[in-house]
């Protein structure tokens, strides 16, 4: 049984970009494409299921809905295959990054995010927003993110 997921336009676009040099499989259309280039990134080990992400973060499954409900956790979702949630969350310095980008971005979808938070920025030396983040440098940071997103913040 075939589900039809709305994909983001930068995964449309990344299908036509990149058809040519991804591992995925080609069969056809841009959209296709763009659909196994979204599922290759939702199956990556450090996206991880809400109950193992519950438990290295010591919380309830319960609270990590919540969580993700009240836009304190990014949370991916590919359709019928459910919810995964990036690693890097768990570490208290980029939670923190990605809770004020949430925060600030209403209406941007979470896969949107996701891609902002952890593809390089020219501006934080080539590195991704959650690898260059400190605990001094969170609001820095998250404006380069802003910034990537067309947002911006007052």
């Amino acid at each position: 049984m075939l589900h039809r997921v709305e994909l983001p336009s930068f995964l449309i676009d990344a299908g036509e970009l990149l058809q040519h040099v991804s591992r995925v499989v080609y069969r056809g259309s841009p959209l296709y494409y763009g659909r196994a280039v979204l599922l290759e990134a939702f199956n990556q080990p450090h996206n991880l299921p809400p109950a193992e992400f519950a438990k290295l973060a010591d919380k309830s499954r319960q609270q990590i809905y919540k969580d993700i409900l009240a836009r304190r956790l990014l949370a991916l979702n590919v359709g019928p295959r459910g919810q995964k949630l990036p690693d890097w969350q768990l570490d208290p310095v980029k939670q923190q990054l990605t809770q004020t980008v949430l925060q600030e971005v209403e209406g941007i979808d979470h896969w949107t995010i996701y891609r902002a938070l952890s593809e390089p920025l020219e501006g934080l030396g080539g590195r991704s927003p959650v690898d260059a983040v400190t605990h001094g440098t969170i609001d820095d940071v998250a404006e380069a993110v802003f910034n990537v997103l067309g947002v911006q913040v007052h």
